[in-house]
């Protein structure tokens, strides 16, 4: 007789995370897909969205939203910023509170990258579209190279740390700081 029964999932489970793992709710997470967590993003990411930040092509498939404070002198410090989501949901819009505020207080621009998405766009396409966004920057008149920086919250706190990376090993650009893995919440 064949057992048709599903095997426990509790078995994939490292042993030391089961206790935690049966605390969970059940059916979350990804194993329904993503149109759903996508939708809410999307919906939250609208909530404190502004109509006012300008939206720069940095190529056919990354934009970014440049949050750039009033009176700024240029060329200006940048700081470019990396949306979370688990590199499978989220955008830069999502980022435009924090990324005004953050604007403001410390007198720089910020410019939010909107990287395109796994599991469709698989490693490293969202790596290599957050750098592109970084050589962008470094080119354009308004920035001074010498001062840019990179940060991101949650997953973009991971592309953030690997953006200086690529950055240090291609040694096109040399951002001065990186801030990574950091929340806002």
């Amino acid at each position: 007789m064949v057992n048709r029964r599903r095997p426990s999932v509790m078995r994939d489970v490292d042993p030391g995370l089961r206790i935690v793992a049966r605390l969970l709710p059940r059916g979350n997470g990804l194993r329904r897909g993503l149109r759903v967590p996508r939708a809410v993003m999307a919906v939250l990411g609208k909530i404190g969205a502004r109509r006012d930040v300008n939206v720069a092509g940095v190529d056919p498939n990354v934009t970014v939203r440049i949050h750039h404070p009033a009176q700024l002198p240029e060329p200006s410090p940048v700081l470019l910023w990396i949306h979370g989501g688990g590199y499978v949901m989220g955008s830069a819009q999502q980022e435009d509170v924090p990324c005004r505020r953050l604007a403001r207080v410390n007198d720089i621009v910020v410019a939010a990258v909107d990287h395109r998405l796994a599991p469709e766009h698989a490693f490293p396409t969202p790596l290599e579209d957050c750098y592109s966004a970084l050589v962008w920057l470094a080119r354009q008149p308004w920035v001074d190279s010498s001062r840019i920086a990179i940060g991101g919250a949650s997953a973009g706190g991971g592309l953030a740390a690997a953006s200086a990376l690529l950055a240090r090993d291609r040694g096109e650009i040399r951002p001065v700081f990186a801030d990574v893995g950091v929340s806002h919440a």
